[in-house]
C-alpha cells in the first residue's frame, strides 16, 4: 500500500505512516495532507485497499462461493428485500449476487465506521458503492459519501494484491 500511494502522490515513502492494530481500522497518515479515508479488506490470496484524500471509504472483497444458509444469512444482514430478489435467482447467479451484495453491505458499514451488524439494527447507508473488477471468482466493492463521489475519482486509489 505504501508503494502505490508513493507512487499516486508522488512523495517519498517516508511521508507515508500506516498504523495498524488489531481490533482497530487501519490508518492512513501522509505528511502534510490531513488524514485520509483507508480502508483495507482480505480474502485468501488477495488484499484491497482504499484511500480517498476528501472523506471516508470503505471496501470489501469476498471469493463467490456457495452459502449454505444464504437465505437466513441475507436476511439477518442484508435485508428482506435482497433476500427476496436472491431467492428468484439460480444459484450459479445468486452465489455472485449474494458476493456483490455482502461487499456492498460490508463496504458501506466501513464506510460509516460500524462493524457488522444485523440489518435491523442498522439499515441502508447513505453513499455511493462501486464494484472492483478483480477477475473470476472474486468480488469487490468500494464505498464512498455521495460528496466524495461528485468530486471525481482523481483524489482516490484503490489498490490490489
Amino acid at each position: 500500500m505504501r508503494t502505490a500511494v508513493e507512487q499516486w502522490l508522488e512523495i517519498p515513502s517516508d511521508a507515508i505512516q500506516i498504523i495498524s492494530a488489531p481490533g482497530f481500522a487501519p490508518r492512513l497518515l501522509i505528511d502534510g495532507l490531513p488524514e485520509p479515508g483507508f480502508s483495507v479488506s482480505h480474502e485468501a490470496g488477495l488484499s484491497l485497499a482504499a484511500v480517498n484524500l476528501h472523506g471516508a471509504v470503505g471496501v470489501d472483497l469476498m471469493q463467490v462461493q456457495t452459502v449454505p444458509d444464504w437465505h437466513a444469512v441475507a436476511l439477518d444482514y442484508l435485508g428482506a428485500e435482497v433476500a427476496s430478489v436472491l431467492s428468484g435467482m439460480p444459484e450459479p447467479t445468486r452465489a455472485v449476487a449474494f458476493a456483490k451484495a455482502w461487499c456492498r453491505r460490508e463496504a458501506f458499514l466501513k464506510l460509516h465506521g460500524l462493524g457488522l451488524e444485523e440489518w435491523r439494527t442498522v439499515g441502508g447507508l447513505q453513499g455511493v458503492g462501486v464494484e472492483v473488477a478483480l477477475g473470476e471468482g472474486m468480488v469487490g466493492v468500494v464505498a464512498l459519501g455521495s460528496v466524495c463521489a461528485d468530486t471525481g475519482l482523481s483524489d482516490f486509489l484503490c489498490a490490489g494484491g
